[in-house]
């Protein structure tokens, strides 16, 4: 398959999710439309690197643009819940990442990665800089965010019962 049908494939794929309201839709469905071409049996191209590099620097960019003095305002305000829940993520996360490693599942890079707080795009951006195993640390991930995206409203509403 070439690198336009491709690239024709993750568009369609994403607005649809995207048209669908869904969650992450134009993320989760290019994703999704990449796994199943490749799930199917279909050679999928690489990204190429000078592609990978925009898309990282865009990334880079949209996260750049959210800092703003009202976000800082609002977390200075809760800084002591804010170091601990990240502190409590970051030693849990590590603590599974050794058990991860020590059980022979994973080596320690992949394990940290996978069980790291942190966006699927940027652990997956990370895990490819550092060449671990890419498709555990996104799976890992993808399962995380899509448990959350269908247990919060869930929980959100038991919650303001």
């Amino acid at each position: 398959m070439s690198l336009v049908m491709s690239l024709l494939v993750a568009l369609g794929a994403a607005a649809l999710l995207h048209w669908m309201n869904f969650p992450a839709g134009a993320l989760i469905g290019a994703m999704a439309g990449m796994a199943t071409l490749k799930l199917s049996g279909v050679q999928v191209p690489d990204m190429p690197g000078l592609i990978r590099f925009a898309a990282l620097l865009v990334i880079g960019w949209d996260l750049g643009t959210r800092f703003s003095r009202q976000l800082i305002g609002a977390i200075s305000g809760s800084i002591v819940p804010l170091v601990l829940v990240v502190t409590a993520f970051v030693v849990m996360g590590w603590f599974l990442a050794w058990m991860l490693w020590k059980l022979g599942v994973m080596d320690p890079v992949t394990a940290v990665l996978a069980t790291s707080p942190g966006g699927l795009v940027q652990m997956g951006a990370l895990t490819t800089e550092m060449e671990a195993n890419t498709a555990l640390v996104v799976g890992f991930h993808l399962l995380r965010i899509v448990t959350v995206l269908l247990s919060v409203p869930l929980v959100s509403r038991l919650a303001a019962n």
